[in-house]
């Protein structure tokens, strides 16, 4: 089923294939995309049925009931089945076994924090010296456990912008305290816990003047430091750290979400969302009340891109909104000194990747999707 999410989610319709084929059988062609969540749905709800709320320690990071629950969230939401997809995340929320962890910052750089209260679902990394350890720190950081990294992702000032003053005001808001001349100054924390930026200190490092080359460098000013480990003596894919699928607060904002487009912005909503936003160590204060429905769909979007940011999860959400053109298309300015760094072209076809040509070429009656 989780497969099956992904494929859906990046492709659209694909082959449903529910049983072992024999060599030489036939391939079948795509399915519709509904289809393909309609059997993820179907096979969370069986899952469900047999899968234990909790396992013990030998078998820790098994899928869950909660895991299970989920992902059956996230495929409701895919297929806007907003009233459907509320109640399957009030199960989860019900259960009770859940909770924000107390830190956020350490829940993605240190090893102590794995299987936090928080998780619902993350892959165990086995490491080190197997060669099966998260690749992440490798590809995030200048300055990674073994030196030095390839640099291939960053923030975007527009990201960076995005974070709230801790009065919970956007920094172009009147009011806010926003001074440009110390731009980070009293912001949302989950700003220094995602992304390395000038003055921040890190292994040893200040990044006051991030460079375009050297020990400090980056393209755009600013660096990712989710997923980058703390300690260093861990060579290339031998991070020991955990990846997390599924964690709680992605499952309040779902549920968030699910119910404010199902019921409109009622108590269920601002207590999800104010949840996330009180977490121990974030404290940003609550949602204002007296919100519409479009508001707090807008307020949900932008918690979302803040709270799992470098998580691999808000680019789909963007085009599960349908407003991943309006927001990845136009130019990439690196920092604060307004320079253009590159243009992005994002153009409906994108909205669904192409289906690889070998996919094509093993089974012609695969089509390929609109605009390829």
């Amino acid at each position: 089923a989780l497969f099956y999410f992904n494929l859906a989610d990046y492709y659209g319709g694909v082959p449903l294939i529910q049983q072992t084929l024999q060599l030489g059988a036939e391939l079948p062609g795509r399915n519709t995309r509904k289809e393909v969540l309609d059997f993820i749905v179907a096979e969370c709800d069986n899952a469900a049925k047999v899968l234990p709320a909790v396992y013990d320690n030998a078998n820790t990071g098994r899928a869950t009931l909660g895991a299970a629950l989920t992902l059956k969230v996230k495929a409701l939401l895919l297929d806007k089945q907003y009233p459907q997809a509320a109640a399957a995340a009030k199960q989860v929320i019900d259960m009770g076994q859940y909770h924000l962890y107390d830190n956020y910052g350490t829940m993605f750089t240190e090893v102590a924090a794995e299987n936090n209260s928080e998780v619902i679902f993350e892959v165990q990394y086995a490491a080190p010296g197997l060669g099966e350890g998260s690749p992440m720190d490798g590809f995030l950081a200048p300055r990674n456990s073994f030196g030095k990294g390839w640099d291939q992702a960053y923030p975007t000032q527009n990201l960076v912008d995005s974070y709230e003053m801790t009065n919970g005001k956007m920094i172009t808001e009147p009011g806010s305290g926003y001074d440009a001349a110390h731009p980070f100054d009293n912001r949302d924390p989950r700003l220094d816990y995602t992304i390395i930026r000038p003055g921040s200190s890190w292994k040893g490092m200040t990044y006051d003047n991030i460079q375009v080359a050297g020990a400090k460098s980056t393209f755009i000013g600013y660096l990712p430091r989710k997923y980058v480990l703390t300690v260093d003596g861990f060579n290339w894919g031998d991070s020991p750290l955990n990846y997390i699928v599924f964690r709680y607060a992605d499952l309040l904002l779902m549920y968030a979400e699910a119910e404010n487009e199902a019921s409109g912005a009622n108590g269920n909503v601002y207590g999800a969302i104010n949840e996330v936003r009180a977490r121990k160590g974030v404290n940003m204060p609550p949602v204002p009340a007296g919100k519409s429905k479009e508001q707090m769909r807008d307020i949900i979007r932008h918690e979302r891109r803040i709270e799992l940011a470098f998580e691999g999860i808000y680019y789909s959400d963007i085009r599960r909104w349908g407003i991943a053109k309006q927001l990845m298309d136009g130019a990439v300015i690196k920092t604060m000194t307004g320079q253009q760094l590159d243009v992005r072209h994002f153009v409906d076809a994108l909205y669904l990747w192409p289906v690889p040509q070998g996919e094509i070429d093993l089974n012609p009656k695969l089509e390929q999707n609109p605009g390829y």
